[in-house]
């Protein structure tokens, strides 16, 4: 299954969309979002 991606960076990658192309349920992609969210602070980024 091919989904194309928005037609401008003015439209959003919404859950929905990525569920479509990916399987993964919106609200996973939801709960997951947030928790990064909640815990931005504790991220360690390392390059």
């Amino acid at each position: 299954m091919t989904t194309a991606p928005p037609a401008t960076m003015s439209e959003s990658y919404t859950p929905a969309w990525a569920e479509k192309i990916t399987g993964v349920s919106r609200a996973h992609i939801i709960r997951t979002a947030r928790e990064f969210a909640d815990n931005a602070d504790k991220i360690t980024v390392v390059r």
